[in-house]
C-alpha cells in the first residue's frame, strides 16, 4: 500500500483524526456519512474511502481543518476544489485539488489517454518537489 508521507498539511492529521473519532463516538457531529458508492483506489476498498470522506467532512465542519481553496496541482482557485488522499490509513493527510486534476489523477491508470492527461498536468505544474510528482505512474 502507498505512503502519504509526501503530502504535507498545516495540521497534525493524526491529532485531528482523534478529535473526529471522538466526535463520532460521542455523537457530537450531525454530518452524515455519504451513501455514494466508490470503487477501490490504491488498494483501498470503496467503503474505506467513504469513511475517509466522512471524517474529512466532519473535520471541516468542526473547523479542525480549513475548506480547500486552491488546487495544489494546477493552482486553480475557481470551481470545485476538494481534498485528495493517497493513503486512506491517514484519511486527513490530504492535499487540495480541483475537480479536473482530481479526475485526471484518479483515472491515470485507466487508459493511455488518461495517463497522458495526468502526465501533462504533472509536467506543466510541477517543480520537482510537489507531492503529486512522487505518485506512481
Amino acid at each position: 500500500m502507498p505512503t502519504a508521507a509526501f503530502i504535507e498539511t498545516d495540521w497534525d492529521d493524526l491529532a485531528v483524526e482523534r478529535q473526529v473519532d471522538n466526535a463520532i463516538a460521542t455523537r457530537q457531529t450531525a454530518v452524515k456519512k455519504s451513501s455514494m458508492k466508490l470503487g477501490p483506489y490504491n488498494g483501498f476498498p470503496g467503503e474505506i474511502r467513504v469513511l475517509a470522506d466522512w471524517k474529512l467532512k466532519i473535520a471541516i465542519n468542526l473547523g479542525l481543518i480549513p475548506k480547500p481553496k486552491q488546487c495544489s496541482v494546477c493552482g486553480a482557485i475557481k470551481g470545485r476544489i476538494d481534498y485528495h488522499a493517497e493513503d486512506y490509513r491517514r484519511p486527513l493527510l490530504v492535499a487540495p485539488i480541483c475537480q479536473g486534476c482530481h479526475l485526471a489523477l484518479h483515472s491515470r491508470h485507466r487508459s493511455p489517454g488518461w495517463a497522458k492527461n495526468w502526465e501533462k498536468r504533472v509536467q506543466s505544474c510541477g517543480d520537482s518537489a510537489k507531492w503529486f510528482e512522487f505518485l506512481a505512474k
